[in-house]
């Protein structure tokens, strides 16, 4: 851990690298110089693998102004001691005294496998077009690597005898975890090797048996040198950041650059969570949720008895002059571009519903350990983003409610979405998702995938995803010249 007094340096450092700035005043406002949501994660991902010191994204929102961020990261180092163990990022090894139980996130993805098994919307896909002289053993060998490195990978959740589930992590280079098979498959054309992608996303995992993750390997017959490697996971051990991760690493270790050292243990983010005390937080989401609304969007056909996750997407571009239009809107209220974006969805869901009292989900990161950002497995959980657009407020007033809102939901996100739920719901509709029935995601990770495998170039490769969560899910990702909302 770096000194208490290095701090300031280091953070006035990382305010400079995030923002892109070669100064800043005394009273810098992070989000007033052109911060966002994503900024704040990047920078936040910055000072814990700096100062090793576990730090939630949630302080910057809280703190965002330079000196008193940097008071907060103080108080925070100094809490830690030594630092190195805490939250998601600490390096103590994969056993342990007794059995392992699940993460408070791994909770409720195994709940909602429990009631809808083999739920194909909760499986992550990896696809990558690779162009240039592919050697297939040497990428056998990288997701060999790969598997050796991250315990995620190598996890099952089978049930104890009373019914309870477990973490079972199991040792590499043994059965089933020796290896990391890579399935072949000849294709003639990109289309063709889009529908193989799509069969293989409707493959279910099992997520007592296991493994939960496996990848597959195209050669298209009308491309020369040209592949479309496919890397599925279940949710339940790999998030979207973690995909970004596997990508990195995969790259790095094809190319033969040296890799970062070892990733952190999941098993030891789920032991420090299993010493929180999260009866405060329950409390708050029960008085927050208290008789909030059902949305009922105008849908086109009958709700089913039982819920779908078929769905469709529509891809929607943003100019760049409004989206910077919406920043600086929202630095006027001393809000962020999610809060923006958050009250306008709130209002648009409203209109269409008819009610002013509108819920939707947006998840959170729970990365704030040291080195957190190379943990592969599931930390994400969801929150519930109640708006309220009664008395017809002007946008300002309703973005000023949002970030109020936010900053509470914020403060309270340990609780996984699950337990929420449990606390409101007696009875499940299995026509619908409980709470809420829209979501509202900004993206951290890139719209398009680049990799550098030396001789080979890595970079996304558009499969549509046909299955859905929700009824409605927003997407939103910032290329840079454009905002794109999917």
């Amino acid at each position: 851990m770096r000194l208490v007094d290095d701090i300031p340096t280091v953070v006035q450092e990382a305010w400079r690298t995030v923002l892109g700035r070669a100064d800043l005043p005394a009273d810098a406002d992070f989000f007033e110089l052109g911060g966002s949501s994503i900024h704040g994660a990047r920078l936040m991902g910055q000072l814990r693998a700096a100062l090793d010191v576990p730090l939630p994204v949630q302080l910057i929102f809280f703190h965002p102004g330079l000196a008193e961020f940097t008071a907060a990261v103080g108080d925070a180092a100094q809490r830690s001691g030594t630092g190195g163990a805490g939250g998601a990022g600490g390096q103590a090894p994969a056993g342990g005294p007794g059995p392992l139980g699940l993460s408070l996130q791994q909770e409720q993805l195994w709940v909602a496998d429990q009631l809808e098994p083999g739920n194909l919307a909760y499986t992550e896909l990896l696809p990558l077009r690779l162009d240039g002289p592919l050697d297939v053993a040497r990428v056998q060998s990288c997701l060999d690597l790969l598997l050796r490195r991250h315990e995620a990978l190598r996890t099952r959740f089978p049930a104890a005898p009373d019914g309870s589930p477990r973490q079972e992590i199991g040792q590499a280079r043994t059965v089933p975890f020796e290896t990391m098979p890579l399935e072949a498959v000849d294709v003639a054309d990109e289309d063709a090797a889009r529908r193989v992608a799509l069969g293989r996303l409707a493959q279910p995992f099992d997520l007592a048996a296991g493994p939960l993750v496996r990848a597959v390997l195209l050669r298209l017959a009308d491309q020369a040198q040209v592949h479309v490697l496919l890397l599925y996971a279940h949710h339940i051990v790999a998030d979207g950041l973690s995909l970004a991760v596997l990508c990195d690493e995969l790259a790095d270790s094809y190319a033969g650059r040296a890799l970062p050292e070892p990733a952190p243990s999941y098993a030891a983010h789920t032991r420090a969570q299993a010493t929180l005390d999260l009866s405060g937080q329950r409390a708050y989401w029960r008085d927050r949720l208290a008789g909030a609304c059902e949305v009922e969007l105008p849908v086109d056909r009958p709700r089913p008895a039982v819920r779908s996750t078929a769905g469709r997407r529509l891809r929607l571009p943003v100019p760049a002059a409004v989206r910077d239009a919406v920043d600086g809107l929202a630095r006027e209220h001393g809000a962020t571009r999610f809060m923006a974006l958050l009250a306008a969805f709130h209002a648009l869901l409203g209109r269409w519903s008819g009610s002013d009292d509108v819920t939707v989900g947006s998840p959170v990161s729970g990365r704030c350990g040291p080195r957190a950002d190379r943990l592969v497995g599931y930390l994400v959980n969801m929150v519930a983003l109640r708006g309220d657009t009664g008395g017809d407020p002007t946008f300002g007033e309703l973005l000023a409610r949002t970030r109020d809102h936010t900053l509470g939901a914020l403060a309270n996100a340990d609780v996984p979405f699950s337990r929420v739920a449990a606390d409101l719901v007696s009875r499940r509709d299995r026509s619908r998702p409980p709470v809420f029935t829209a979501t509202i995601i900004a993206q951290p990770t890139p719209l398009t995938l680049v990799a550098d495998l030396g001789e080979v170039k890595a970079t996304s490769f558009p499969v549509p995803r046909q299955h859905c969560t929700y009824d409605l899910s927003l997407y939103v990702w910032d290329t840079g010249d454009e905002l794109v909302l999917d």
